[in-house]
């Protein structure tokens, strides 16, 4: 006999029927077959669920909305200007900082843009394109988590490196020039570990998927977190 489905709501829900389907409340909990999850698309036995619990928690990643609220989307790929939102979250929660991210009338990510840009966290493109609407690359990303990590607590960079932290990948020569501190720093401390199943591959230029995204910011900040608590800069306003 199949267990009953049930979805429970914490504080209110909206429930309609229209030609989108059903329309759910952003605040939920949702319990299907007595097991708690966090978003409607997110099997308990996904390699990314405990990921994506992490930084729906930490205020991170807040699923998406309207039609589609209280599904994750995990496989739809990150855009960099929701990576530019996401940290401006994670360092306005560490930091306990006043920054404002919200006073911009125009797009939601515009004021998190122009912040990671003012403290060259993300750069955008040689062109001076921020690349607003495009998706991150996996070297990109570790970039960017490289950049916060120095402009929040001040890492300096390693001197002398391991050839083979990167050189077990078979496709580590496909990492840009640009990219390759950040992501020796991030393979060296297991915040990328790689694709694939026998053969493990750094796939550089491959896009990150949100349920990739979970992953490695749950990752970064398990590392990092209480270094950015103990010594980060809280003037980055």
């Amino acid at each position: 006999m199949m267990k009953k489905k049930t979805i429970a709501l914490l504080l209110s829900f909206v429930l309609c029927f229209c030609m989108t389907g059903t329309v759910f409340a952003e605040d939920q909990e949702i319990v299907i077959d007595d097991i708690l999850h966090p978003f409607l698309d997110v099997d308990a036995d996904a390699w990314y669920f405990d990921a994506v619990w992490y930084v729906k928690n930490e205020g991170l990643m807040t699923g998406k909305s309207g039609a589609y609220a209280g599904y994750f989307a995990p496989g739809e790929y990150l855009q960099r200007h929701d990576l530019a939102v996401i940290f401006g979250r994670f360092y306005k929660n560490t930091m306990n900082s006043e920054l404002n991210l919200d006073e911009s009338k125009n797009a939601y990510y515009e004021d998190a843009v122009n912040w990671v840009k003012k403290y060259q966290i993300m750069n955008g493109y040689s062109s001076g394109d921020f690349g607003v609407g495009d998706t991150i690359i996996r070297q990109d990303f570790a970039v960017a988590l490289y950049n916060f990590a120095q402009s929040v607590v001040g890492y300096v960079s390693i001197p002398e490196r391991d050839p083979g932290v990167l050189g077990k990948f078979p496709d580590a020569d496909e990492v840009s020039d640009y990219a390759n501190m950040a992501m020796y720093w991030m393979v060296r401390d297991g915040i990328i570990q790689g694709e694939g199943t026998d053969v493990k591959m750094l796939n550089p230029q491959g896009p990150v998927n949100r349920a990739m995204a979970a992953t490695m910011l749950q990752r970064f900040i398990e590392v990092y977190g209480a270094d950015f608590e103990k010594y980060g800069n809280k003037t980055l306003l």
